[in-house]
């Protein structure tokens, strides 16, 4: 599952070169860092359930903020927003458009998990 998430971060680093790895990295592991703090907060559910997989005991009831496709997409929107604005003020002219195209593949690329 992780694998994937790294192989599109490093795929959309082709479309957006300026971007960040790091930044893209971040944008489709996101949904994965935000779901054990809403899961801590009470807003997604999950049981523990041994044998339910081989690889974990995670039986994942509710999760319908960190990977639902409409969230995931929402996500992906305010972390290109937060991405463009954070960087468009050190561009100048034809960078703005570099930006914007980091901007898309930083947040828009996100997957759903």
């Amino acid at each position: 599952m992780f694998l994937g998430h790294f192989a599109l971060a490093m795929a959309a680093k082709k479309v957006a070169p300026k971007a960040s790895l790091g930044t893209l990295v971040l944008s489709a592991q996101f949904a994965d860092c935000l779901w054990p703090v809403l899961l801590l907060l009470g807003f997604e559910q999950v049981q523990i359930v041994p044998g339910v997989t081989r690889v974990s005991p995670l039986d994942f009831v509710s999760y319908p903020i960190s990977h639902s496709l409409l969230t995931e997409l929402m996500w992906g929107l305010l972390l290109g927003a937060v991405y463009f604005f954070l960087t468009a003020r050190f561009r100048n002219g034809d960078g703005r458009w570099r930006t914007l195209a980091g901007a898309l593949a930083a947040g828009l690329f996100c997957p759903p998990s």
